[in-house]
């Protein structure tokens, strides 16, 4: 795996607020090949502090490029789950310090350096491109450099540029089969999203579209539009026993509350996926029997910490999509099914 960063020697030198010293200007390399999934990091340079800053926010990122600062787009696709990495700052050098080493961030903090908390995360697995970091031990401030591009971290080491390693790691790429899948499920949700407003029919010549649906006639229809074989849905468990898995539970959703999810046991809380399919029945034996009143598609999961998922299903109000809060009090009797690997 190459150097592992480990604590700076540095320390003192990061601390000192000197004037802008001169440095190379070395350009951003995307690292996104689009076959990453996770959390988008972008890198932005200050011309005149010779300052490389990452950041997740789009907003910050569009902010500072908007006074000044050089937008370089995307350095790399973080992890949504791993290694934290924290981002901190030097009120007095007026610069910026990442690091997953907690005895760095502590020291740095009673130095003076302020805390601005978890930034993105390090693929714990490493099996995610490595970011390399370099010191530049010719200047007092901003003299830190993280990237993905060998051929960018060899240069700066040629001029000078102290080797510090592989700091982090970037998001694992996926696999030809997970991309299949992703592919798979949008194709589910784009053909679900193309008949959002259709109405609403129990007629059994007009149930299954397409020009109107009830909600199993709905989820037959996607299948059938898109040609996806049924036959590849799995239930949650992905075991052939059809278990019924009691979901997160959290209280009835007011506009004035911060929602946390109260998780079940680990292996109990369900990891929702884009493109599963929800069925429910209104008791244990009519799920065991397979009758069931209703069916939706999950179309996005984001919310989900917060226990809501967006779902596209068939109501009266004809197809919609829309966010549910979902709670084992309400849906006590669910199946879930989602696609195996293609």
């Amino acid at each position: 795996d190459g150097k592992e960063f480990t604590m700076n020697k540095h320390l003192s030198a990061i601390l000192a607020a000197a004037a802008v010293i001169s440095t190379v200007s070395v350009p951003a390399v995307n690292a996104k090949s689009g076959s990453t999934s996770g959390v988008q990091l972008y890198r932005l340079y200050n011309p005149n502090s010779g300052e490389h800053l990452y950041t997740t926010d789009p907003s910050e990122e569009s902010g500072l490029a908007g006074i000044g600062w050089k937008d370089e787009q995307e350095a790399w696709t973080t992890p949504e789950e791993g290694e934290p990495v924290y981002r901190l700052y030097n009120p007095n050098a007026g610069e910026h310090h990442y690091t997953k080493d907690v005895k760095e961030k502590n020291t740095l903090v009673s130095l003076g350096w302020q805390n601005e908390g978890v930034l993105f995360n390090s693929d714990e697995t490493k099996k995610g491109q490595p970011v390399y970091r370099e010191y530049n031990p010719n200047k007092l401030k901003c003299n830190h450099n993280y990237t993905t591009d060998k051929a960018e971290h060899d240069y700066l080491v040629s001029l000078g540029w102290v080797d510090e390693g592989i700091a982090f790691y970037a998001a694992p790429e996926k696999s030809e089969s997970e991309l299949k899948l992703e592919e798979a499920q949008d194709l589910l949700i784009s053909t679900a999203r193309t008949k959002i407003g259709t109405p609403y029919s129990t007629n059994t010549d007009l149930r299954c579209g397409p020009d109107n649906f009830d909600c199993s006639g709905f989820i037959d229809w996607i299948f059938a539009e898109t040609g996806i074989d049924k036959t590849m849905l799995k239930n949650r468990d992905w075991t052939d026993t059809m278990n019924t898995y009691l979901l997160n539970q959290v209280e009835n959703p007011t506009s004035s509350v911060t929602w946390e999810v109260n998780s079940p046991d680990e292996d109990d809380e369900i990891q929702w996926q884009k493109g599963d399919i929800i069925l429910f029945a209104s008791s244990e034996e009519e799920r065991d029997a397979g009758q069931y009143y209703h069916a939706a598609l999950v179309a996005d999961v984001e919310s989900q910490k917060y226990g809501q998922l967006d779902i596209i299903e068939a109501t009266d109000d004809g197809i919609q999509e829309e966010p549910e809060y979902f709670t084992s009090k309400r849906y006590p009797y669910i199946r879930v099914f989602r696609m195996t690997d293609l």
